[in-house]
């Protein structure tokens, strides 16, 4: 049969029975008519019908909705043809501009909503970026009608040419925006704004289009450089390239990232060495408020000459060196009188020493030493011949060794006591050199290793006393025994003696050991110390090179007093000295900057 359709075409055969709606189906498939044609008007989505009046109200006020339909079709280029709804109507026009702007509105919340989620430590890894795309979707209107995918990828498939200037505009925001503020928040929501639009758009392409995660991950992520700049700031490992930064938490990630410490910043323009700088930060609280001390002690120096005479920043390090010197002393001297109630408890043990005197006596006999009939010694003709100390130190260990038991055990410790007595570094005696003191030396060291090998319990506290006097002796013999460390103003002297280890003398090396030789023994036998001393030397040294020596008389003082003062030189400091005045440099800054960086509150 022919069936004759509303538009006036006719279809012909059509079988007999054939129901009208399949009918109608059949002719808009093949395009013979379309659905108003029957009649029947296209279903509108009730969401968008209530997105279409939100945004309208919010543009245009409370106004009535006349003027802004009007507007809504004069935007999507549909004119009013009376045809409101339909297939070739607004709505697929509609659609599509309602996605571009709802997807436009959704970004931001969905940033935040992806932020709040990555600051949530009990969040399973990834669920920051699944928030961002699950609530962009939901807040995002999809258009419902084929016409509106069709009309949206169309909008899509028109911006595509402009994809690749985006994408550069999107790394420009990003990066000027984060470089400005500082901000990664900021940074990653000027960043987005391009790809919202290409997204909402349509554009699909991987290489535009990143999930909110990764690219907040990337935009933070810092360089190599800046990397390695953060490893040593974490570990406290600081150089100079660390000494403008500090750290700070990351929004984004909480991972720590970079930061500009303005404070070591104005202390390095003062003129403070950057790697100085970087040492004083990562030094201890302790050690800052020694430094701090210092810079006080340095500042009112520079005010008054009088005080400057006998305070010294360097005495400070010697304070904190003296500490470490008594506790290694307090040591040896406990030490030592364990060491004698062990011995005395030894009293009529017997130990053979036969191996002690003949290698002894063959040091004597090496040296030219001989002996008459009643075992006194002959120094006619041997090494030490005329020289009185040597001679009577030898002397006297032999008398001691025919007057009294020397197998006995707490006589051969006595015996090691009577050598210190007549070798020894302090002030007490005249001291040994040469072949005399190491032949001594090395019969007191056989004495000591009999003792030991019989003996645990004596061995146990002998080698604590023997660490610590090794330590006390060997500082002693590098500053000298004309140095009294037991007076009260060793400090001063042990400061003064510390500034050797920033210079160039030869002892620097053997003063460097003796230190650090000081300190260990100290800690190894149970004194603990949070301040560490080289760094405060450091410190002394600095101060004495931003600030110039307070010592009048020192090296550095007199090539001061000793420069040139001809008009010319005069001019050039007097230049100088503006320009840094202008440049905010002088020494009343210097003072302030580097007090706050010590944590000084103004």
């Amino acid at each position: 049969m022919n069936v004759t359709l509303p538009s006036g075409k006719v279809i012909q055969g059509i079988p007999e029975g054939t129901p009208k709606d399949v009918i109608m189906q059949k002719a808009i498939a093949a395009g013979l008519a379309n659905e108003q044609d029957f009649g029947i008007q296209e279903e509108v989505d009730p969401n968008l019908l209530q997105l279409q009046d939100m945004l309208v109200r919010q543009s245009k006020g409370e106004q009535g909705l006349e003027q802004p339909i009007e507007d809504l079709r004069q935007l999507t280029g549909q004119p009013d043809s009376g045809k409101t709804f339909g297939s070739g109507g607004i709505v697929p026009k509609l659609e599509a501009t309602a996605s571009m702007l709802s997807g436009m509105a959704a970004q931001p919340i969905a940033g935040v909503a992806g932020l709040i989620t990555a600051k949530d430590p009990f969040s399973p890894e990834g669920s920051a970026g699944t928030t961002v795309r699950n609530v962009q979707e939901a807040l995002t209107y999809q258009p419902r009608t084929e016409k509106g995918k069709e009309f949206q990828q169309a909008i899509g498939e028109a911006v595509k040419p402009i994809a690749e200037p985006l994408q550069k505009a999107e790394d420009f925001l990003g990066d000027t925006t984060f470089e400005a503020t500082g901000s990664p928040g900021l940074a990653a929501a000027a960043k987005s704004a391009p790809t919202a639009m290409l997204e909402v758009l349509g554009i699909k392409s991987g290489k535009i289009l990143k999930g909110a995660k990764d690219g907040v991950k990337k935009l933070v992520a810092p360089s190599p450089t800046k990397k390695k700049i953060i490893e040593s700031l974490q570990a406290g490992t600081g150089d100079a390239s660390t000494a403008k930064f500090k750290l700070k938490e990351s929004i984004l990630t909480g991972a720590p990232k970079l930061k500009k410490d303005k404070v070591a910043i104005e202390a390095i323009k003062q003129g403070f060495d950057e790697g100085v700088i970087a040492s004083v930060k990562g030094s201890s609280k302790a050690d800052k408020a020694k430094m701090l001390q210092m810079v006080e002690v340095m500042e009112k120096g520079k005010n008054n000459a009088k005080f400057a005479i006998e305070n010294r920043s360097s005495n400070i390090a010697g304070d904190s060196l003296m500490d470490r010197f008594k506790a290694v002393r307090n040591v040896n001297k406990k030490a030592g009188s364990e060491l004698d109630s062990i011995a005395r408890s030894l009293a009529g043990n017997k130990v053979d020493n036969t191996s002690v005197i003949a290698k002894f006596s063959k040091t004597l006999d090496d040296m030219g030493v001989s002996f008459d009939a009643s075992r006194n010694p002959i120094f006619k003709g041997s090494d030490v011949e005329g020289l009185g100390a040597s001679m009577k130190a030898i002397k006297q260990i032999i008398n001691r060794l025919k007057s009294v038991r020397s197998s006995d055990a707490y006589q051969m410790h006595r015996l090691k006591r009577f050598i210190d007595e007549n070798v020894t570094y302090g002030k007490s005696g005249e001291g040994l050199k040469g072949a005399a003191e190491r032949a001594l030396k090395s019969l007191r060291k056989n004495v000591d290793a009999k003792l030991d090998q019989k003996f645990p319990a004596y061995d146990k506290v002998n080698q604590k006393y023997a660490d610590t006097i090794d330590a006390l002796n060997s500082f002693q013999d590098v500053a000298g025994k004309k140095m009294d460390l037991s007076a009260g103003s060793a400090d001063k002297a042990t400061g003064t003696l510390l500034r050797r280890l920033m210079g160039n003398a030869q002892s620097r090396v053997r003063l460097l050991d003796a230190v650090n030789n000081v300190e260990n023994t100290a800690k190894k036998y149970g004194s603990k110390f949070d301040d560490d001393l080289l760094t405060q030397v450091l410190f002394v040294d600095e101060l004495d090179t931003v600030f110039g020596p307070v010592a009048r008389t020192s090296f550095q003082g007199q090539i001061k007093q000793a420069l040139p003062t001809s008009k010319q030189d005069v001019a050039m400091r007097a230049v100088e000295s503006i320009a840094k005045k202008v440049k905010g440099i002088d020494q009343e800054s210097a003072f302030k900057a580097i007090k706050k960086l010590l944590g000084k509150k103004d």
